[in-house]
């Protein structure tokens, strides 16, 4: 059994047709693997996805621009010094 893991996430940088299937080329830290699609088919070029083994396992999320981030805390909805105690 090997100690070191095989399992990472990369950005999916460009996808094609092989004659095995879907493929794409998958950029982690700087190097480009080449990783079977087949389990994501819905994959697009921009997406970072969970490889395993050469095999993209699943798409983690979408595109570089993700758009605005959500507020951590929302700020409170009630009154006075905003610790919940009446002044």
């Amino acid at each position: 059994m090997s100690a070191s893991t095989h399992v990472f996430t990369g950005r999916l940088v460009e996808r094609r047709e092989d004659a095995a299937g879907p493929v794409g080329s998958v950029s982690v830290r700087g190097a480009r693997v080449v990783v079977a699609l087949d389990l994501v088919p819905d994959a697009r070029e921009g997406d970072s996805l969970l490889v395993h083994a050469g095999v993209a396992l699943a798409v983690l999320g979408g595109p570089l621009d993700p758009g605005p981030r959500p507020q951590a805390f929302p700020p409170p909805t009630w009154g006075g010094t905003g610790w919940g105690v009446d002044e």
